[in-house]
């Protein structure tokens, strides 16, 4: 099976080694443990059989790969992923062109669909992102904007996968760890509200 090797930075033809078969409900699984032909590296690679018949292509899960929150929205995932697997095949204009989109579908989500220069300014104006994250994405906007219209662009793979690590850190930025920290700061505030409440009742009289 060709898999990624990210000890290679290649796509290799693994080596089968053992694999393991289950079910849950209707859809059938393999999971195969597999080894890199060149640097003998293990792998663990998961498919899917569907209840139609039709095989799902196998995917590298042991090294992780990027993933995304589930609370990140469904559009922008989506695009995401294509980022990645643009990666993956070697097609790196493709994936900074997919991050660029991925941007643009933040702006698209927080209501502002007049170009992504002014979008990510109002980001940035509403503190949805700071000063850093602002800098990475106009960096994946120029870049995007070179891909998509230089027609002598060039993106190396590690570019490439700094651009994808960066849109991953701005996605995770804006839709997990802000949410984290208000739910932080709402439990810590109920929580000193409880202990000033706790403080203040007057103490039971003893009989």
């Amino acid at each position: 099976m060709i898999l990624d090797c990210p000890h290679c930075e290649a796509r290799v033809h693994a080596k089968l080694l053992k694999t393991h078969h289950y079910s849950d409900e209707d859809l059938d699984h393999e999971i195969s443990f597999v080894a890199c032909p060149s640097c003998e590296a293990p792998l663990l690679a998961s498919k899917t059989t569907y209840p139609d018949g039709s095989e799902g292509d196998n995917h590298r899960i042991y090294p992780p790969t990027s993933s995304l929150s589930l609370t990140v929205p469904a559009p922008l995932r989506r695009s995401f992923h294509e980022a990645t697997t643009c990666l993956s095949c070697g097609s790196y204009l493709a994936a900074v062109l997919m991050c660029r989109r991925t941007i643009e579908g933040l702006c698209h989500h927080h209501g502002r669909k007049s170009g992504l220069a002014a979008g990510l300014k109002h980001l940035h104006g509403a503190k949805i992102i700071d000063d850093r994250l602002f800098e990475w994405a106009e960096t994946l906007r120029r870049d995007g904007n070179l891909a998509a219209h230089d027609p002598d662009a060039a993106i190396s793979r590690l570019d490439a996968i700094d651009l994808i690590q960066f849109t991953h850190a701005i996605l995770d930025y804006v839709f997990v760890l802000h949410y984290r920290f208000e739910t932080f700061k709402k439990r810590r505030a109920e929580h000193a509200k409880v202990k000033q409440a706790t403080k203040s009742a007057p103490a039971a009289k003893s009989p």
